[in-house]
């Protein structure tokens, strides 16, 4: 308990805020400030890095790229060896996950011999050389440490979230803290249980997570009259928007996926960026297409791709409660690419099914739009001195709830063929969820229902499942009618 304190606040850094909690203001005689206590988590929480990343700088590196090509052509010539594409496609991406490990391990030893031989001969200069051609020396080596030694920096900007430097000195001990400062805003210290208390030991707060989103995502019964009721005269899509969105999957689409891919966004469990596939759609694009080709005959997607990585991100509020944190999902690439395939399709026709109101999403519209409706709505109202009331409903954790089953039916309901909710489907068929707590990976759990925050394709999912209640509350809801006199 820290005491003493008579102070009207605390301030502490956002990055130690959850360690934070139990604060108390309490007047007192003595001063007209209130006495404060608050109570910290002293406990030494580190958070590991259980998840490997692929280095982007590997693609400036020539050689790399040319070892890289000759890996997978190997590599591709042992399919035969597997039961499946699928099968063949996860263990690949270990395969490449242990070549750049050993690639890196070998060059980093390069890199410490070098920077050891550079430091000796700077040594060496200073001690026993005096003249042109030793100072000439002597910069050149200088320039080649300082340039290793940036490098060494760039790493770590890149895992403490900042893009570049200026102005700064060699890079000291405190400069290569910054990643620790940017990790200590994702460890959660203490963690309030349902029927009250609190606990502070790592094990007790992972199984309490676990159990926490068990739970979550854990399907539930779907009142299936009520769902008949609001699936009940929707609009639909035209013959032509169907068939177009029914159509077999096409290289093309993915070529196009692959470009329209964000760089530097978090990898899934496999580890392998969009930079990376950017850089090597022409090497495994086709192969990666044939194993989507297997996936859609077999109804199912590989394992790695059916597994996504739960990281929690903290909110606004006591961060003790787990429902201050956002959980997001860490999806491979090449799942994302898949989803925007699919994207690329719906976004065509979406806006004929999904009514002006909702514009989350929804392409060549802005959530500004409402915003401004709003505005305008009460700007109305005191002109003509209307009796107005806005209710703003929040459902909680929206898109964690999505009944799969109620999903599939609404895109039955709006007219989607069966070919391209097979593709749907096939995103959430056995699919598993792994959470990640303070750098930890806890077991794999079945995710029963839900639309995964992560993936592209969630917010149109949600606009279209939400979109029936929204049609049936606009069928009974009059709202402000408003006549144009001219």
């Amino acid at each position: 308990m820290i005491s003493g304190a008579r102070l009207d606040r605390i301030y502490v850094q956002k990055s130690v805020r959850g360690k934070f909690f139990k604060s108390c203001v309490t007047p007192t005689a003595l001063s007209d400030h209130r006495y404060m206590s608050v109570e910290v988590s002293i406990a030494q929480s580190t958070l590991k890095h259980s998840l490997w990343k692929f280095n982007s700088r590997l693609l400036q590196d020539h050689n790399f790229v040319h070892s890289f090509h000759f890996f997978w052509e190997t590599w591709r010539e042992r399919k035969i060896l597997y039961k499946s594409l699928s099968q063949w496609w996860d263990i690949g991406k270990t395969q490449i996950k242990l070549f750049c490990q050993n690639y890196i391990t070998y060059n980093k030893s390069i890199l410490e011999s070098t920077l050891k031989q550079l430091e000796q001969d700077g040594i060496y200069i200073d001690d026993e050389a005096d003249g042109v051609d030793t100072a000439e020396v002597f910069e050149r080596n200088k320039f080649l440490l300082r340039n290793l030694l940036e490098e060494r920096a760039q790493e770590t900007l890149v895992r403490a979230r900042f893009t570049s430097f200026n102005n700064m000195d060699v890079p000291t001990s405190s400069f290569f803290s910054l990643e620790k400062k940017t990790v200590n805003r994702k460890i959660l210290c203490h963690l309030k249980l349902p029927g009250g208390g609190e606990v502070t030991d790592d094990g007790r707060i992972r199984s309490c997570a676990l159990s926490f989103y068990e739970d979550l995502y854990k399907a539930e019964p779907c009142d299936d009259e009520m769902a008949d009721i609001l699936l009940q005269d929707l609009p639909q899509l035209m013959e032509e928007e169907k068939s177009r969105l029914d159509q077999p999957l096409t290289f093309d689409e993915l070529t196009v996926a692959v470009q329209e891919l964000s760089s530097g966004k978090v990898p899934g469990l496999d580890g392998l960026n969009a930079e990376f596939y950017k850089k090597f759609w022409s090497v495994i694009g086709k192969d990666l297409f044939s194993v989507f080709l297997e996936c859609l005959e077999r109804g199912t997607l590989p394992v790695s791709l059916r597994r996504a990585v739960i990281t929690l991100l903290p909110k606004k509020g006591d961060l003790g409660d787990i429902k201050n944190w956002r959980p997001v999902s860490l999806l491979g690439v090449d799942y994302k690419i898949f989803s925007k395939a699919l994207i690329n399709r719906l976004k065509l026709c979406i806006s004929s099914v999904i009514h002006a109101d909702q514009s989350y999403c929804i392409p060549n519209r802005s959530i500004f739009d409402n915003l401004f409706l709003v505005r305008d709505l009460i700007s109305f109202a005191k002109v003509y001195k209307l009796d107005v009331g806005l209710v703003s409903l929040d459902q909680e954790k929206a898109f964690d709830r999505v009944d799969h089953g109620f999903l599939f039916k609404c895109l039955n309901a709006f007219g989607f063929g069966s070919s391209f909710i097979s593709y749907v489907k096939l995103l959430y068929t056995d699919v598993y969820s792994i959470l990640k707590i303070n750098g930890t990976l806890l077991r794999p759990f079945l995710v029963g229902r839900g639309i995964r925050q992560g993936c592209g394709l969630s917010g149109i999912l949600y606009a279209i499942v939400i979109e029936p209640l929204l049609t049936v509350l606009r069928r009974q809801l009059s709202g402000i009618s408003i006549v144009c006199p001219y």
